[in-house]
């Protein structure tokens, strides 16, 4: 089966570049050195406009004070977001860290708890049968 997938690919390949070199010999494609670089050139220039100031002046206008009010409001919004988003996450922060009754640290009840977990493991696997 390998064998038919080589033989075909070779085949395809084969095929392939000499579908190329007789393309290339009957289409008489234009080598590099033919290629006339004014005439490319003398083409992309065209295509350009001949004063970019003519552009510039069609382009609309953005009207400033309207913008530079817009912003001012937006960032007054963001900073009043941005309060209300730090006080909810010192909330959040303050339950998370608060410190047992006990008086342990957040370390050793996380110690503990893998502890735990670990024991109720081993208590599952002798139990089952």
């Amino acid at each position: 089966m390998k064998i038919i997938r080589i033989l075909l690919l070779l085949l395809v390949l084969s095929g392939s570049a000499y579908a190329g070199y007789f393309y290339y010999k009957n289409k008489k494609l234009p080598n590099l050195k033919d290629i006339n670089k004014d005439q490319v050139l003398g083409t992309v220039t065209e295509l350009l406009p001949e004063n970019f100031q003519e552009l510039a002046d069609k382009l609309p206008q953005p009207d400033l004070k309207n913008s530079s009010q817009e912003a001012t409001e937006q960032i007054k919004i963001l900073s009043e977001k941005s309060v209300e988003i730090k006080s909810q996450i010192d909330q959040v922060i303050k339950e998370v860290v608060k410190e047992s009754s006990d008086g342990a640290s957040i370390q050793e009840r996380a110690l503990e708890y893998g502890q735990y977990l670990y024991c109720q493991q081993v208590v599952k696997e002798y139990t089952s049968p």
